[in-house]
């Protein structure tokens, strides 16, 4: 509880609450983004709970999940028939639901992390352009001196953020990356399983139906995941470019040395990782993809 309330903490921290207003932007197409993949998993979820409610229904089952009960259910009728399917439903449907609020939490992390990242290539980009505007209505003798001083004062308050957010990287890593590895390693052979299932049935059926909408929810649970990850690889590798595009040339010996440690840290990206086994990235989503059509492979010739 304690390393979770200080994960919490440096979401607080002051690097990432004091940004400019035109980087208020960034943050706020980061929430537009999380609020998207919770609508597109939450609906796929729902879909997945309908198909699952209809389906025996359709089929004419006495429940849709066929487990072990204390009673007799076999009456159609009977009121133990009723308590048992508001059971699945109640297990299955709370399950899913709850996958769609879990997934984008997880996910929106790594997104404000990268929002972070591109909000610290705007400071190093800029640091000289915006301290030549801040110190433009002071005297000739005084701009040059101030000038190199505010320039100094950014860059290390780059090198604080940056720190930060590599704190931030790590934390989320600390605390969820096993739960990741988790919900991804089961996601792919609930996949697998499901598509060997697929070719057994008619594809516009019911049930073949619903088995496309709840492998569609999976795809897109490891998509959103790997999407992200690979965003936040990509973004960190961006940090040596912003600083080449910046003035640097014009900085003085203090600032340059400032540069070059931001430069050499940026050698190695930000990453997440699933359980420490393998990088959040669209390899990974390849991967997954294809192991998972072998496994398919491998089942049906058996």
């Amino acid at each position: 509880m304690i390393d979770e309330a200080n994960e919490v903490g440096k979401l607080q921290c002051e690097s990432f609450v004091n940004i400019l207003p035109q980087q208020k932007k960034i943050i706020d197409d980061s929430i537009r983004m999380c609020r998207l993949i919770f609508k597109v998993l939450f609906w796929m979820c729902v879909g997945c709970c309908l198909f699952y409610t209809l389906r025996p229904v359709y089929l004419n089952i006495l429940i849709p999940t066929q487990i072990w009960w204390p009673v007799k259910i076999e009456a159609p009728d009977s009121t133990a028939r009723y308590v048992a399917w508001f059971y699945c439903l109640y297990c299955g449907n709370h399950g899913v639901i709850a996958t769609s609020a879990i997934d984008p939490f997880i996910s929106g992390l790594i997104i404000h992390a990268t929002g972070q990242v591109k909000i610290l290539k705007d400071n190093l980009r800029f640091a000289g352009i915006r301290a030549e505007s801040e110190v433009s209505t002071l005297p000739e003798e005084r701009r040059t001196l101030m000038k190199k001083k505010l320039i100094n004062e950014k860059l290390l308050q780059c090198a604080s953020h940056y720190n930060d957010i590599i704190e931030f990287s790590k934390g989320i890593q600390h605390l969820l990356s096993t739960a990741v590895f988790i919900q991804i390693g089961g996601s792919s052979v609930v996949i697998c399983m499901m598509c060997y299932s697929l070719t057994l049935v008619d594809l516009y059926s019911v049930t073949g139906i619903s088995f496309t909408v709840y492998i569609a929810s999976m795809l897109v649970q490891i998509f959103v995941y790997c999407f992200f990850g690979n965003d936040l690889i990509v973004e960190s590798n961006g940090i040596t470019e912003a600083i080449y595009m910046s003035d640097w040339y014009t900085y003085d010996s203090s600032s340059k040395k400032i540069l070059i440690l931001i430069m050499e840290r940026a050698k190695k990206p930000l990453v997440q990782s699933a359980g420490n086994v393998s990088v959040l990235s669209l390899q990974l989503f390849v991967m997954v993809l294809k192991h998972a059509y072998s496994l398919m492979a491998v089942l049906q010739s058996l």
